[in-house]
């Protein structure tokens, strides 16, 4: 293909193919972009309007020019966005640091293993999670009533970050109750969601007591509806808007924030029903805004949550104390596990997770032993100072172990 140029004057003549059997390939002149085509598909696409540049329909250059020293990073469907490379400190090798949450829940028990808060009403189910075995069920169908926390979390000035992964939302033309203050069985004065998709559009967004009514962030949830994989999704509310955000990409904006609190995980307690998703995992909650970046590194993260955030409360460089435990139990990376072997009714088992680089976990008997074990194994083959377990028998004994990312070795 070639074209004609008339010296001095400021257009294009005809666009001339000089052999037809190269027809399939032809420059789009359109009002807004300039492309290159080859059998109908954009191969080099330039928009006037926006300044994005698009490769083979798959890949999406930023408009802007970035800062120094930044570096393309692809959100797995071909938009590239900048990022800072890594700098030695939190998350994974973006460099983005993602602080401790909270309140977190790993999907593998009704305690938290961030902050001081449980379900009190929530099925476990031991079937594949995001990261691990273990997530909450809400089942695939019917009414359920939702996972209620303990203790409710306030939203004090309409300032917080909610993170969590879903499997399958239900289908249907009800509400999608995904984060609801107490209901106590009753909707009056009490219909405050940070989290909700409406029952006409399935629309994303907030309703609000105070408002009396919905506020769209205008993202269609209908086509994950019966999805059959994890789906991650996060709000960041500044105290005047919430913003949503799907598989690390930012969806949509409501006009609109709760500041009372929540007590209510995916479902409505009024009569179990508003049932949002067959299942939730990985769930987080921070009284601040998290930003861009830090939504996107949650959800490029290989690893859950817990493992990848830095600060006071656990993760990163600090150790978060467990609640005590008499029966057999899997850590998590950054676990302080108190054992509490005089309320145990025998010996305890407490399983180490998958060995990840540089990740702390230490146990200690917070009771006198009364004749019984603590075992500590290290995780199948994966070794604690060479060897597949450890046992304790002293009263207050402990053991601080730390991991070169295959197996895991003794501090103190």
């Amino acid at each position: 293909m070639a074209y004609k140029h008339s010296s001095g004057e400021r257009r294009f003549d005809d666009i001339i193919a000089e052999n037809d059997s190269d027809s399939d390939t032809k420059i789009d002149f359109n009002e807004d972009y300039i492309s290159l085509m080859t059998n109908g598909a954009n191969r080099i696409k330039i928009s006037g309007s926006s300044g994005l540049i698009t490769f083979n329909e798959a890949f999406t250059f930023p408009a802007a020019d970035g800062s120094a020293n930044q570096i393309l990073k692809t959100n797995g469907s071909g938009q590239l966005t900048w990022t800072n490379q890594s700098s030695g400190g939190g998350g994974d090798s973006s460099g983005v640091t993602v602080p401790s949450p909270r309140l977190y829940f790993s999907g593998i028990s009704a305690a938290s293993q961030i902050g001081n808060n449980s379900f009190t009403n929530a099925t476990i189910t031991t079937d594949n999670g995001k990261y691990e075995n273990g997530f909450i069920d809400f089942g695939s169908s019917g009414n359920t009533a939702p996972a209620r926390f303990e203790s409710e979390i306030p939203l004090l000035g309409g300032v917080y970050t909610f993170s969590f992964w879903f499997y399958s939302k239900r289908t249907g033309s009800d509400w999608g109750s995904i984060l609801r203050r107490e209901s106590t069985g009753s909707p009056v004065n009490t219909q405050d969601y940070p989290i909700v998709t409406e029952d006409s559009t399935d629309e994303l967004g907030v309703y609000t007591e105070s408002g009396g009514q919905f506020y769209s962030s205008g993202y269609d949830m209908t086509s994950l509806e019966g999805t059959t994989s994890w789906t991650h999704m996060a709000v960041v509310a500044n105290g005047t808007n919430s913003k949503f955000y799907i598989n690390g990409s930012l969806v949509g904006t409501a006009n609109a924030v709760v500041t009372t609190s929540v007590k209510e995980l995916g479902a409505y307690d009024g009569n179990d029903t508003q049932t949002f998703a067959e299942g939730i995992d990985d769930f987080a909650h921070w009284a601040e805004t998290l930003s861009d970046e830090q939504i996107s590194e949650i959800y490029n993260s290989t690893s859950k949550l817990r493992d990848i955030t830095q600060g006071t409360g656990g993760g990163g460089n600090s150790l978060s104390t467990t609640a005590p435990k008499t029966g057999n139990y899997t850590a998590s990376n950054w676990e302080f596990v108190l054992v509490n072997l005089a309320g145990a009714s025998g010996d305890v088992t407490i399983t180490l997770p998958n060995a990840s680089a540089n990740a702390q976990i230490a146990v200690k008997i917070s009771s006198q032993a009364m004749g019984k074990i603590v075992t500590v194994d290290g995780n199948a083959s994966q070794t604690i100072d060479g060897t597949t377990t450890k046992t304790m028998e002293t009263d207050y004994e402990s053991i601080h172990l730390i991991s070169d990312g295959s197996a895991w070795w003794r501090i103190s």
